[in-house]
């Protein structure tokens, strides 16, 4: 097992239902963000044009939860479409920066192939008025970075993502503490992340939650938390939550008819009601 320090933007949970995967996510405590479609270049400096996918979010005060889904399949999707065929779960590790170009260069020179900036957007719900949510971002092709759709992100109008109206929500979540990922070899795949992480520049932005990405060979994974997928590649597949009461989060997930165990600094769900993912809600520092 390796841990990997990290200031995380956001990560992205992939479903192939999206109402569905936000029903699931309320019955957990969280408020989402109204449905949103993305548009954006499918190459640096390329055309804006409608990408396929859309999402809602929990927002929280450090990064947050992306529920994101293909709902044009004529559209350009990143690939995530053929990443959500191989599993339903978490897909997107975005990384936080405000320099995206600073970013690119430092991975260059570690020898990690990246593309960017790569502008995306989408709209943005105000509570009664619109924008456009506008970002760039730093991306890995998919044969460089096999663990995920890992990317360092600029979140161009972070007022319109971290309004107010979206950062309360029921269960009391503040923040993303942790991601794990299961690997053929941890050592490979958490050198990589360590190279990644390693090109963020000292200027970071305040929403980024600290983070700590978890490394485990996929025996060890399968040995803490069940059966992964069929295949042998590399998933993400847990996060932890921070919550300033964790008595009051266990008496929402109770209240919502949602089972749940005991877990290491807190309560753990099971994947079948969180899309696919082993949640954990754990007492905030």
């Amino acid at each position: 097992m390796t841990n990997v320090a990290v200031s995380l933007d956001h990560v992205g949970i992939g479903v192939t239902d999206l109402d569905r995967a936000a029903a699931q996510y309320m019955a957990l405590g969280f408020s989402l963000t109204p449905l949103a479609r993305h548009g954006g270049a499918v190459e640096p400096g390329g055309p804006v044009t409608a990408i396929g996918t859309a999402n809602r979010c929990a927002m929280f005060g450090g990064g947050y939860i992306e529920l994101i889904a293909v709902v044009d399949d004529s559209a350009p999707d990143y690939g995530l479409g053929a990443r959500i065929a191989r599993y339903e779960g978490v897909h997107i590790l975005a990384l936080a920066t405000r320099e995206p170009g600073a970013v690119a260069d430092r991975l260059t020179a570690a020898g990690i192939a990246a593309d960017g900036p790569l502008y995306l957007e989408r709209g943005a719900d105000l509570g009664g008025t619109t924008g456009t949510a506008r970002f760039e971002r730093v991306v890995f092709p998919a044969d460089t970075v096999p663990e995920g759709r890992i990317f360092y992100i600029d979140q161009l109008t972070p007022e319109l993502l971290w309004h107010p109206a979206y950062l309360d929500h029921p269960n009391g979540v503040r923040a993303v503490r942790s991601v794990t990922f299961a690997v053929p070899d941890a050592t490979v795949s958490a050198g990589r992340l360590e190279r990644i992480a390693a090109a963020a520049t000292g200027v970071l932005p305040a929403h980024a939650a600290r983070a700590t990405v978890t490394v485990l060979d996929r025996g060890a994974a399968a040995d803490r938390f069940g059966p992964l997928t069929t295949d042998d590649g590399p998933q993400i597949v847990a996060l932890a939550v921070s919550v300033a009461d964790l008595s009051h989060a266990e008496a929402v997930l109770a209240a919502n008819g949602v089972d749940y165990a005991a877990a290491e600094g807190g309560v753990e769900v099971d994947p079948a009601f969180c899309a696919g993912v082993h949640l954990s809600f754990v007492a905030e520092d």
